[in-house]
């Protein structure tokens, strides 16, 4: 099982693992089938609602866990579907498919390269994101310890 998640506030979306795929290095691929709309959904999940409203921002909210490693997910840019240097998020109906289409951005996470970036946000004074950063950290710290999944 695939998870969408936020540290803070704690806010998690579980994915079934057939319905993820890894695209390459930089991107994570999510359909869901069966003429689901994530997108009307979200309008009355509270955890969907905060995802979908990250959308277009840069944030180090949020994060998933699929393929048994943490991915920080870049939010920022999103695009067409024929566009695949871009994140992507559509609700599609077509005889070969018929559902929501989401492709992600991904970086690899870890506790070294999340305390590098911390150093520079701190560096340029963007507190908020030094928030993220720290909650983050210890989010992975705790997983070590605990083996969270």
């Amino acid at each position: 099982m695939a998870k969408i998640f936020s540290v803070i506030p704690p806010l998690e979306i579980f994915i079934e693992d057939k319905f993820v795929a890894r695209c390459d290095d930089e991107f994570i691929s999510i359909e869901l089938p069966a003429g689901f709309n994530w997108h009307q959904h979200a309008q009355s999940c509270i955890d969907c609602k905060a995802f979908l409203s990250s959308f277009g921002k840069a944030t180090y909210q949020w994060n998933v866990y699929a393929f048994e490693q943490y991915y920080r997910l870049d939010l920022v840019g999103f695009g067409r579907l024929d566009d695949y240097n871009i994140n992507l998020s559509k609700f599609e109906i077509s005889e070969n498919f018929s559902g929501t289409k989401l492709r992600f951005k991904i970086i690899e996470i870890n506790t070294a390269s999340l305390e590098a970036l911390l150093l520079i946000r701190k560096v340029e004074q963007q507190f908020e994101r030094c928030a993220e950063l720290r909650d983050n950290i210890k989010f992975l710290n705790k997983a070590k310890e605990f083996k969270i999944k």
